[in-house]
């Protein structure tokens, strides 16, 4: 922006933004297929209240940070049994998503 926002103003107009990008996926201006995977208005409030608790965590950290060590390694074990696999033979990592998913699928 040309000046700065006060905190109202900001969150305003992020709160304008995010209607907008809502309406361009949810079916009422139109649907987008691939694009949105969510588990509905619960699970997403459920996650930002999540995302709130550890939005400085950094994961490069382990000593810092080791609760969100545990959370990744049972994401991981939870992935590995969902494909009937052993937490003993097999292993993952937690990408951000998107382009950075299939980079690290490529490379490894």
């Amino acid at each position: 922006p040309q000046s700065s926002m006060d905190e109202d103003e900001l969150l305003s107009t992020l709160k304008e933004w995010s209607s907008i990008e809502t309406s361009l996926w949810n079916g009422d201006k139109q649907y987008s297929s691939g694009a949105i995977y969510h588990g509905g208005r619960d699970l997403i409030d459920l996650q930002n209240k999540v995302n709130g608790l550890f939005t400085i965590s950094n994961p490069l950290h382990p000593t810092t940070f080791p609760f969100v060590r545990k959370m990744m390694s049972e994401i991981i074990g939870m992935t590995i049994s969902y494909f009937n696999g052993s937490p003993y033979k097999q292993c993952g990592l937690i990408t951000s998503g998107g382009t950075e998913s299939i980079c690290m699928a490529v490379r490894t």
